[in-house]
């Protein structure tokens, strides 16, 4: 053995020595899974992934999926701060834009379910465990819960332990407190596993389907315009879906559409493959018949409108034989028939104008695989200000603050400023306001 080669192998084996225990397999998307939750942080352009369960694996990882991409969507694992709630399933999720948090609520983690609430600062990614006054309702899973603007309030309903549940209760944001309502109207059935969204337009909360005492296909909706809210049934046209729970849904609230995919009913035990939508405009129910590979039937997948790109899509989920982890979509050009996809591999390009104070901006990129990133600032006019470095050398991700400063280091003026993201596959450029 020569003597250069000696010298390489014993600088390897220290090398190795010293790296071995950093040495870790990581997954490059969520693991197959049942009953996560998902929201759409419409600020950041993304959707964020909390837990689910498959078999005895509880989870309590976070995941996103940029929407403002180049490429098609691809799974980015989040690292959080602070304690994280433990892992679960059956919870729900709700976004608050104007706070921008996404809180947790309940779900069964372990053996029995809970009824504590967390929330995820989406600009700092930090867990924070809420500790409202007030009794708070028993714990449970499978609930509904959508948060309301206009009350500033968690409004959660049904779910079950032992047996379904139909009541109402109210979390106060303002003055982080649990009140129970008492709705008037006459009531829907008890139930859980059904779907829900906010019509913010009329201000209640829609509860869609679920399971009770048998599987249910109705539509209810809870007026929040008064201070207990009223219960009404909506009466609904067209062809409705089987009767059904766990299935994945979601609602596009700039065309009133409701979507639905999926889930099961009994007798016999039946998993589902169909989607249908539900027109809020006039209260109609029609089939998605939409062209491409329909996904296989499952019940407990997830799943969200991405408002970027026009698509229901859909996450994980259980089959007959085995636990999912792809991630189907219905795509909806503009005056067009839907069609179903799925994620081809891609180059991601995110580019995101987190905050801008009087002092700085906080900027994040990322830009998959690339092997040239480079990020800059432009004026108004197309003249570039500032070359922003992006960290260590071949970095495609991470988190850039500008001082507001030009390339000599002197202070920009007060204005309309880009920043740009470039690649050997494209840019994406985002709009940043400098205010004195």
């Amino acid at each position: 053995m020569n003597l250069d080669r000696a010298r390489l192998l014993a600088a390897l084996s220290i090398l190795l020595a010293t790296t071995a225990a950093a040495v870790e397999w990581r997954n490059l998307s969520p693991s197959p899974r049942t009953l996560p939750t998902i929201i759409v942080d419409t600020a950041g352009h993304r959707a964020i992934l909390f837990g689910g369960a498959a078999a005895d694996e509880y989870y309590n990882d976070v995941w996103e999926l940029p929407l403002d991409t180049v490429a098609g969507y691809r799974w980015l694992p989040v690292v959080t701060s602070g304690s994280p709630p433990s892992g679960r399933w059956g919870h729900r999720a709700a976004y608050d834009a104007d706070a921008g948090r996404m809180y947790v609520f309940a779900g069964k983690a372990g053996e029995y379910p809970v009824n504590d609430v967390w929330a995820l600062d989406l600009e700092t990614m930090t867990w924070q465990q809420l500790s409202p006054s007030g009794t708070p309702p028993a714990a449970r899973i499978s609930s509904m819960m959508a948060y309301c603007p206009s009350r500033h309030s968690l409004v959660v309903y049904g779910g079950t332990d032992a047996a379904p549940m139909g009541d109402v209760w109210e979390l106060k944001l303002d003055s982080m407190r649990w009140r129970a309502l008492s709705p008037s109207g006459s009531a829907p059935a008890e139930r859980w596993g059904g779907g829900q969204f906010m019509d913010l337009v009329n201000n209640r909360l829609v509860i869609v389907g679920g399971i009770g005492d048998v599987f249910y296909n109705d539509v209810w909706a809870l007026d929040l315009t008064s201070q207990n809210g009223t219960w009404q049934e909506l009466s609904v046209t067209g062809t409705p879906p089987a009767v059904r729970g766990d299935y994945a849904y979601a609602y596009d609230e700039l065309q009133g559409r409701y979507f639905v995919f999926g889930g099961w009913n009994y007798p016999p035990h039946t998993l589902l493959d169909d989607a249908f939508v539900l027109e809020m405009a006039d209260l109609s129910w029609h089939e998605l018949t939409a062209s491409g590979e329909q996904p296989r039937e499952r019940r407990c997948p997830v799943g969200f409108y991405d408002p970027d790109n026009q698509n229901f899509v859909v996450f994980g989920g259980q089959g007959y034989m085995t636990f999912f982890c792809d991630l189907p979509y219905v795509h909806f050009p503009a005056g067009g028939v839907g069609e179903w996809k799925s994620p081809q591999p891609g180059s991601v390009l995110l580019l995101q104008v987190a905050t801008v104070t009087s002092e700085h901006a906080r900027i994040r990129y990322c830009a998959g695989d690339a092997k040239r990133v480079g990020l800059r600032i432009i004026d108004a006019t197309g003249r570039v200000v500032r070359h922003l470095s992006t960290g260590i050398p071949g970095s495609s991700s991470g988190w850039v603050t500008w001082d507001r400063t030009d390339d000599l280091g002197g202070a920009v003026s007060p204005g309309d400023y880009y920043c740009y993201l470039e690649t050997e596959r494209g840019g994406v450029s985002r709009k940043l306001v400098l205010v004195e």
